[in-house]
């Protein structure tokens, strides 16, 4: 019997369970919230994997019995999604075939019915030590996810209250003629509760929450958009930008921000001299879309080169801020990393890497829903 103190893997990961009521996988799916694993529950494979875009599980268990031969296509789209999680299937004893076939189409392991409920628990276990082994490449640093839940958890005890005191000060407002005394103050009041409220929206963007709004974005145009806007006097920008540069699935107007940020960084730092350089091309082996953003300025201190993604993080030259950990959280959020070198004295990389496979998702999702 496994028990909660034989347990290697925490917190338990959630798992979604795809599978009607009264299916085989119902009792393993008891045992499993019995070990502390969190379950949540779709009756369809389509709605799953719309419930694995929104808020992905780490874990997907699907009952097969109600697809077709056909239908193994459904484990082709799990796997494409980001994060991809770890896929169990259930079959019948008769269908070891099919069984097969699934393990083709992208499923991570399968049982065969009657199967015992610890069968599952044991092998969902060892699977993810396998995964979390000593040398693998989490998706977020250990100190960085531990900030993301605390900004997230901040961010919206704050929301909450500063939403009720901005509408009553717009009320009072409202209320007020142009020459009253009192005005000003009033004034004053909502310019803060907004410098408030923005620090509130950089913190949700750094806790990396799922971009809304999403639709086909040319990153070429977004940036050329972006550069011709941003104040640069003398600065000399350049932009190598990937003619053939593939669409990704994005929030327009949160990459831009990123990006954004990212090069209102680079321009502080040259502080009116030296050269910015904005690139883009596809990463084809790796079915990625990369924007690279590098200035030749004093570069970054090698002691805060781990912390500048930090919320509030100052190097002392300037007051602390979210820019960079807002452009952290929003790609992430896109399913993205973002890493940085830096030299002293020649200046600081970014590089941006966006799934191309998230567009394609979406559009097989699409397909498979009609």
């Amino acid at each position: 019997m496994v028990s909660k103190k034989d347990a290697s893997v925490s917190p338990r990961p959630t798992i979604l369970l795809v599978c009607e009521p009264n299916s085989p996988l119902q009792p393993a799916a008891d045992a499993l919230k019995a070990e502390g694993f969190r379950v949540r529950q779709a009756r369809s494979t389509y709605r799953a994997i719309v419930e694995q875009t929104a808020s992905p599980a780490e874990i997907v268990l699907i009952d097969t019995s109600p697809l077709l031969e056909r239908d193994m296509e459904v484990f082709e789209v799990f796997r494409s999604l980001a994060p991809s999680p770890f896929l169990l299937a259930s079959f019948p004893a008769s269908a070891r075939e099919k069984a097969r076939a699934a393990l083709e189409s992208g499923a991570d392991a399968y049982v065969l019915e009657p199967f015992d409920p610890r069968e599952i628990t044991v092998l969902l276990r060892r699977s993810l030590e396998r995964r979390q082994a000593p040398g693998e490449q989490l998706p977020l640093n250990e100190k960085l996810a531990s900030l993301a839940r605390f900004a997230a958890g901040v961010a919206h005890e704050v929301n909450n209250p500063l939403t009720t005191v901005s509408g009553w000060v717009q009320l009072s407002l409202s209320d007020m003629a142009d020459d009253d005394p009192g005005r000003q103050t009033f004034e004053t009041m909502q310019e803060e509760i907004e410098r408030i409220a923005s620090i509130v929206r950089n913190l949700l963007c750094f806790a990396g929450q799922p971009p809304l709004d999403e639709e086909p974005v040319n990153v070429n145009a977004l940036l050329e958009d972006l550069l011709s806007s941003v104040a640069h006097e003398g600065v000399h920008v350049a932009s190598y930008l990937h003619e053939e540069l593939p669409l990704i699935l994005a929030n327009s107007a949160q990459l831009r921000r990123a990006c954004e940020n990212i090069i209102q960084n680079g321009l502080k730092c040259l502080d009116g001299r030296g050269e910015l350089l904005v690139a883009t091309r596809p990463v084809s082996s790796e079915d990625q879309v990369a924007i690279e953003i590098a200035d030749d300025g004093p570069g970054i201190p090698a002691q805060n080169l781990s912390r500048i993604f930090d919320p509030f993080f100052s190097d002392g030259d300037d007051g602390p801020g979210l820019g960079l950990s807002a452009a952290y959280g929003i790609i992430q959020g896109h399913g993205g990393t973002i890493e940085v070198t830096s030299q002293e004295n020649e200046g600081t990389r970014f590089v941006i890497r966006l799934p191309l496979h998230r567009l394609r998702s979406r559009n097989r999702i699409l397909e498979y829903a009609k």
